[in-house]
């Protein structure tokens, strides 16, 4: 059994990427006890190899704790985000990008809305859930939790060519390494 502890007392045991329960759907607000968003965050932490995330912005530092590790344990993470969002404060995106994770934005006057996760090129974790506390603890949000090869696909495409068009020269932002 591989865990992951996202913080003291928050242990998230790693299944295989045979999910048997998807799809799944969360709705949010959360319960007291954050049932749902442990559950996110144990998809989010089983990334073996890749984890492409397109979001408008990760304020929520329970978020930010499995990404860093995955990273940390040698998964491939990369973040599009907004531009604007991206150096707002309370973002985590900078801090990521600063401990190694590559960060494009859109660098535009438009926003960088989507809010998705390919996890291996087989796992899609997509929704209006907006990767902040306030998202969990008070909105009404959804995350769809997804295995199906079509869906993963387009979602995989799009990242691939929007990680492309953000990292030309006239959208690279100074702020943010690309390693």
């Amino acid at each position: 059994r591989l865990s992951l502890i996202i913080s003291p007392g928050v242990d998230i045991s790693l299944r295989s990427m045979a999910h048997p329960h998807l799809p799944e759907v969360l709705f949010f607000p959360d319960d007291a006890a954050g049932h749902k968003l442990q559950t996110f965050l144990h998809f989010l932490g089983s990334a073996q190899h890749t984890m492409d995330i397109c979001v408008f912005n990760i304020t929520d530092n329970r978020i930010a704790h499995v990404i860093e590790a995955a990273h940390r344990r040698g998964v491939k993470v990369r973040i599009i985000s907004d531009d604007d969002q991206a150096m707002s404060l309370g973002s985590d995106i900078v801090e990521l990008n600063k401990h190694g994770i590559p960060v494009a934005t859109d660098n535009t006057k438009a926003h960088m809305h989507h809010k998705y996760c390919v996890i291996d090129g087989r796992l899609l974790l997509t929704g209006s859930f907006n990767w902040t506390r306030s998202a969990s603890l008070e909105n009404r949000e959804n995350i769809i939790i997804t295995a199906d090869a079509e869906l993963v696909k387009k979602f995989d495409a799009n990242f691939a060519g929007t990680w492309k068009e953000f990292t030309t020269s006239s959208h690279r932002n100074p702020v943010l390494k690309y390693y």
